[in-house]
This record gives C-alpha cells, sequence and structure tokens, in this order.
C-alpha cells in the first residue's frame, strides 16, 4: 500500500488479479470507464474484454514503448489491437500523439503532463534534505522509473 488516497468520489483502485477484475467487470452494474497506460497483453486482453462488456476505454500512451530497450514485453501489433479497442486515445506529449495518430491513424487527444499549482506550491522557505550531494549541477527527478 502506497497510502495513496482514493477518498475521491466514483474513483476506486483495484489490484492486478486479471481473473478477479474480470468477474467484478462482468458483474457491473453502472458503466466503467478503463484508463489503459500500457499495452502489455494481460492489459489489452482486459481492456478488450471490458469493451465487449460496455466498458469505455482510454488508452494514455505515457512513453514510446517501442523506444524502451527494457520493455521485451512491447509489440507494436499489440499497442495497435489497443489503439482499436479504445474508444478514446490520448498522449501525454506532442511526440507520442504524432507518433500515436501515425500507427493508428486515428485522432489521439495531447493532455501533456502538468502540475495543480493550487495542490503543489513551491515553499521558498523549504530546507533541502540534509543528505543531498551537492555537485556542480544537481539534478532532482520527480516521477517513476519501472
Amino acid at each position: 500500500d502506497l497510502g495513496v488516497g482514493t477518498d475521491l468520489p466514483g474513483l476506486e483502485i483495484r489490484n492486478w488479479e486479471p481473473e478477479e477484475l474480470e468477474r467484478w467487470i462482468a458483474n457491473l452494474d453502472e458503466r466503467l470507464i478503463l484508463l489503459v497506460e500500457l499495452p502489455e497483453r494481460g492489459v489489452v486482453d482486459l481492456a478488450e474484454f471490458a469493451h465487449q462488456r460496455g466498458a469505455r476505454v482510454v488508452y494514455d500512451k505515457i512513453d514510446a514503448w517501442e523506444a524502451c530497450g527494457w520493455a521485451s514485453w512491447y509489440s507494436s501489433e499489440r499497442e495497435g489491437h489497443l489503439g482499436q479497442v479504445a474508444d478514446d486515445l490520448v498522449a501525454s506529449a506532442r511526440s507520442l500523439q504524432r507518433q500515436l495518430q501515425t500507427h493508428l491513424h486515428r485522432k489521439v487527444e495531447l493532455v501533456p503532463n502538468a502540475v495543480d499549482r493550487s495542490l503543489f506550491r513551491v515553499a521558498l522557505s523549504c530546507e533541502p534534505p540534509p543528505d543531498l550531494v551537492r555537485g556542480e549541477l544537481t539534478l532532482v527527478y520527480a516521477g517513476s522509473l519501472w
């Protein structure tokens, strides 16, 4: 448990257990919107299962998977199939948007990475961590490393 807040109305977070998720989707009484960010086989299969049961599937291309040497699971054909299954396509950068539009011949909406400044304010009085090692150039990374 990462302690991520889930107290938003209508938001439900589930563990990745494909068979359990299929049962949950099959018995769902309300319309589901499924956000998919990974064109991996099991994820694409679940997206197709959900779509066949009336879910709206949104594929959000968050990375150039085809360029990730570590993404041995990536398949252009599988991403293409996900693009056919998805009701909506979005990308987080113009280069990803162009690549996906070229690959799928469909409209892809650009939803750039952003920050809600009312929630994340720069605290000018914030002191750097005591264990921060400073060099000629100090880089900070915030995000997810797979």
